[in-house]
């Protein structure tokens, strides 16, 4: 009788420490989201960094998003070439959307224009499919910025969300 008491205590304990090992994990797992949130949200509003994307210089982020970079100039329009990366080629086909927002207001903006330099010319949502090259795709966008300052450009393609990048526009 003694032997299953003490049998009962040592599973107990084991029990007691086994959770006690796993929520401490789990509020270290915790610990670690919440500071890439706040890392997130502190580097949401600087401009992506650049990098060298074969012959161009690119800023975003390699394996999600970038576009080619130039100077960005509000009230004018300009193409701008994107590079995507998806997990799968199937997962770069379908139209482009991007949900552009301006740091200071808030704003959500459509900047792709459709149709430029015509009497047919808007802002919209959704822009063409990219295409297919290798390992990522590529699509040239006529984009127009209402005004200066840092923008969160979020890049989906059919409906999913590729990654994003903030990019600083100029005054013109």
């Amino acid at each position: 009788m003694e032997g299953k008491i003490v049998k009962r205590l040592w599973l107990t304990l084991i029990v007691l420490v086994v959770a006690s090992v796993l929520v401490a994990c789990s509020d270290n797992d915790s610990d670690l989201k919440e500071k890439e949130n706040e890392e997130t949200k502190t580097n949401e509003w600087e401009v992506s960094p650049s990098f060298k994307l074969g012959d161009y210089d690119v800023i975003g982020k390699e394996g999600s998003v970038a576009i080619i970079e130039q100077p960005i100039v509000a009230n004018q329009i300009d193409n701008y070439t994107f590079f995507l990366w998806g997990d799968d080629s199937t997962s770069l086909l379908g139209p482009i959307r991007i949900e552009a927002t301006h740091e200071t207001t808030g704003d959500m903006e459509k900047v792709i224009v459709a149709n430029a330099d015509s009497e047919n010319e808007e802002l919209v949502w959704e822009g063409p499919s990219p295409f297919l090259s290798g390992e990522r795709a590529f699509v040239t966008l006529d984009l127009l910025f209402p005004y200066e300052g840092l923008w969160k450009l979020d890049v989906y393609v059919n409906n999913n969300k590729i990654g994003n990048l903030t990019v600083e526009v100029n005054r013109n």
